[in-house]
């Protein structure tokens, strides 16, 4: 039961790792000003 709980545990690091080069990639939050100057 120990080794099933650690399997599950991988995939839940990496799920943090997609989001993050996504949220550059296409984030309102950081681009705003890169994608407001490439806008006008």
């Amino acid at each position: 039961m120990g080794n099933q709980n650690f399997l599950p545990h991988p995939p839940h690091l990496p799920h943090p790792q997609s989001p993050l080069p996504l949220i550059p990639r296409g984030g309102p939050e950081f681009p705003s000003p890169f994608f407001k100057n490439n806008l006008l």
